[in-house]
């Protein structure tokens, strides 16, 4: 989770529930904002030891998993 998902999580909570997040639901936002669970995040550059790799990472686990 980065600084924008706490301030909308906060504003959220505070300005339109007006009350805290249960337990379940700070879990819930923690699983679902995740690095795995945002899988725009492997399509960056792939970079092994300084060469930039054809593809992008959600690519490279792909071919790892296949073989």
């Amino acid at each position: 989770m980065d600084d924008w998902d706490e301030h909308f999580y906060y504003d959220l909570f505070l300005d339109h529930f007006k009350r805290n997040p249960t337990s379940v639901e700070c879990f819930q936002l923690g699983q679902a904002n995740s690095e795995h669970s945002r899988h725009w995040f492997f399509r960056g550059k792939l970079v092994i030891d300084g060469a930039e790799m054809p593809g992008d990472a959600f690519r490279g686990s792909e071919i790892n998993l296949k073989g």
